[in-house]
């Protein structure tokens, strides 16, 4: 009768809260944007966090780097979210900023690195720059 009793109360209390999350409005859309990300595939979320441009410069990216190579990433400012999650996405590089094997210049096209040559460009949206005698 006790177990029966607490049984009871627990649902009556689980379905009050999910009746109040119903209900109540939302903070700033967060609950359109959480049924966003339940509803569509990874590529879409990672197009709606970065970016249309971002996303389909590091899909780029990721697609002609050879695993394992080092990396710098220029055109965002220093720990930026997007620069974290453009490492993030492009993991498993490595990134460092002694003598990488590619820079990537998201973004604006500056002059070319001292001791790097050009090695695929996204029209656009970036440019991914090669270490001579790297490969």
């Amino acid at each position: 009768m006790k177990l029966k009793f607490i049984f009871k109360a627990i649902l009556l209390t689980w379905i009050i809260l999910w009746m109040v999350f119903l209900v109540r409005q939302s903070k700033k859309g967060q609950y359109e944007k959480l049924t966003y990300f339940y509803a569509n595939d990874y590529n879409s979320r990672v197009k709606y966090l970065l970016g249309d441009d971002l996303a389909d410069f590091l899909v780029f990216c990721a697609g002609n780097i050879p695993s394992g190579s080092t990396f710098d990433i220029r055109g965002f400012e220093r720990y930026s979210i997007k620069e974290v999650r453009a490492r993030y996405y492009l993991w498993p590089l490595y990134r460092t900023e002694d003598n990488p094997d590619f820079i990537i210049v998201y973004g604006s096209v500056g002059a070319v690195p001292d001791g790097y040559e050009k090695f695929k460009a996204l029209e656009g949206k970036g440019i991914v720059y090669l270490r001579k005698g790297a490969l």
